[in-house]
């Protein structure tokens, strides 16, 4: 399965000056095997989409709907990364969005965006079996920046009506209170099947243990 980055954005115009930015980040870090400029740029614009209510419906209308394709010779097949403006809270069905990035704090700034948002992004992928899904669960990245982090995080927690957390995790073994770590012994349960003989009724009953 594909995953793909959404860049949310607050305006048209941000959205397309971004995802050019990024398009040349990419173009230097992903394609810096290939000696020729234009080539390279080529390469990362068709890892990349921009939607919004200004795009070329002739060029783009069908690389969204078809985002899940993993076939690089079939539309939508090389798109990963999205910049769009309010398209997550839009009617957009796709299962493979693993990475949201508010590109600003004003985009995520009410918990009904917010709901919308990860309401859309926390669907299982409907194309991978169950026990795929257990043994490799998928996990949705809401990547932001320190200056707006801790707003989203009150708002976030405020949607899933989080009070309170409370976190647990081993000290390091060179902090002062690590001497009073110890070891749990966990039990094994094996269970043992034997048969034994009764007079009422007269037959042989099979007693687990």
């Amino acid at each position: 399965m594909k995953p793909i980055t959404i860049f949310i954005c607050e305006r048209q115009g941000s959205a397309k000056k971004r995802s050019d930015e990024f398009i040349n980040f990419l173009a230097d870090h992903e394609f810096s095997h290939i000696n020729a400029l234009s080539e390279r740029n080529q390469e990362a614009r068709e890892k990349v989409i921009v939607v919004t209510s200004n795009t070329d419906i002739k060029k783009y209308k069908d690389k969204p709907e078809n985002i899940e394709e993993i076939n690089p010779q079939k539309i939508g097949g090389k798109v990963e990364y999205i910049f769009a403006v309010n398209k997550l809270s839009e009617g957009w069905d796709v299962d493979n969005v693993f990475q949201i990035v508010p590109l600003e704090e004003r985009v995520f700034n009410s918990k009904l965006l917010i709901s919308q948002v990860l309401g859309r992004r926390l669907r299982i992928p409907r194309k991978i079996s169950y026990h795929e899904v257990i043994g490799r669960y998928p996990i949705v990245t809401v990547t932001n920046h320190d200056k707006f982090a801790t707003h989203i995080k009150e708002l976030l927690d405020a949607v899933v009506e989080s009070d309170l957390s409370v976190r647990s995790h081993p000290l390091d073994q060179n902090h002062e209170r690590s001497k009073y770590h110890f070891d749990l012994f966990n039990l094994s349960y094996l269970p043992e099947e034997k048969f034994i003989n009764i007079e009422k009724p007269t037959r042989n009953l099979q007693v687990f243990t």
